[in-house]
C-alpha cells in the first residue's frame, strides 16, 4: 500500500468523503480503488511545534470510480 498527498472534502448529508487531486485519473490510488474497491487515506497536520503535537486520522474503507 501505499500514500500519496491528495485533495478531499466531505459531504457532511452523506458522510461520503471525495479524493481529487491534478490528474487524479491517471494516479496509483484511483487505479487501486478501480481494480478493488478498497481504498486508504491519512489526514495530519501539525496541532503545535512547541510542544510538537501531531494529529492523524486513517480511513480505510470501500471506494468507488
Amino acid at each position: 500500500m501505499q500514500n500519496n498527498p491528495v485533495g478531499f472534502s466531505v459531504d457532511e448529508a452523506t458522510g461520503v468523503i471525495n479524493v481529487g487531486g491534478r490528474d487524479l485519473g491517471n494516479a496509483r490510488k484511483f487505479r487501486n480503488v478501480a481494480a478493488n474497491g478498497q481504498a486508504a487515506s491519512v489526514v495530519d497536520d501539525i496541532a503545535s511545534v512547541d510542544p510538537w503535537i501531531v494529529r492523524c486520522l486513517e480511513v480505510r474503507g470501500t471506494a468507488g470510480v
